[in-house]
């Protein structure tokens, strides 16, 4: 059998044309449908990235607000316990002036009660660190500091004193920041300083520990301290205005009141 050179030749070069062509297209395709599978991760990424923020930002503004609930919710109960007590005692003098300074006097004691609160709490964990510490370590001078358990502590101790039942004082009351409370009333008119007086001498009395319990259940957390200090803090200032409002009179009231007369 004769073979042509010539076909063969042509057969040769045709099929390397064929075979560097499918070469060609395949590295092409390959190169495309790894395109596609980059473009395809880096979307998946950025849309994990966006699901994750967004999922993050759902739970932070979920805390949030299960904190602002929880705040607002104290602050209700504070003023259930006390505003009806400010407001009345409040509404007692008719002067407007005198009201701005009973008004005062009670913002300015509301943050002194929160400060001294938080102030208590601080002192009260240093307290309990410094006892335990003291009760639990003690240094015998080599250098290392040994666990010490009184015999007396032992879970079998029976003691051989007589039980004296511990009678609980109550706490006393601190007194508002007085540098602070002086420079406040020496800018206050006359009219002002005797509402500031009462405010301070009576009304405060009476309910300064129940804010200061119900303040106390906040500070555990300080978001929802923060959150309860600005929220009473501006109810107190907006129930004081509204009660002014509705309970003193203008000087425009009792002329109004003489020409109804006359007619």
């Amino acid at each position: 059998m004769q073979i042509d050179r010539n076909e063969l030749a042509q057969e040769l070069i045709l099929r390397e044309h064929i075979q560097n062509t499918l070469k060609s297209l395949t590295q092409e395709w390959i190169s495309i449908q790894k395109s596609v599978i980059i473009e395809g991760k880096e979307k998946e990424l950025k849309l994990r990235k966006v699901i994750q923020g967004l999922i993050s930002s759902v739970l932070f503004e979920e805390i949030n607000k299960t904190k602002e609930d929880a705040a607002i919710s104290l602050v209700r109960d504070t003023l259930l316990a006390v505003i009806k007590i400010i407001k009345s005692d409040q509404s007692k003098f008719k002067d407007p002036e005198i009201q701005d300074g009973f008004i005062k006097f009670c913002l300015l004691a509301l943050r002194n009660d929160f400060e001294e609160n938080r102030g208590e709490e601080g002192e009260e964990e240093m307290i309990l660190v410094k006892e335990s510490l003291q009760e639990m370590l003690e240094d015998d001078g080599d250098n290392r500091l040994d666990i010490k358990i009184k015999p007396s502590d032992h879970a079998m101790f029976i003691s051989d004193e007589e039980e004296v039942e511990e009678i609980e004082e109550e706490p006393e009351e601190v007194e508002p920041k007085v540098s602070r409370e002086e420079e406040l009333f020496s800018t206050l008119t006359d009219a002002e300083k005797v509402g500031f007086r009462y405010a301070k001498e009576t009304t405060w009395k009476k309910v300064t520990k129940q804010i200061k319990r119900i303040h106390k259940m906040a500070l555990p957390d300080s978001e929802i301290a923060n959150i309860y200090e600005e929220w009473l803090t501006k109810n107190i200032e907006l129930h004081g205005e509204n009660t002014k409002e509705e309970s003193t009179f203008t000087n425009e009231e009792p002329v109004k009141n003489n020409l109804e007369d006359n007619i």
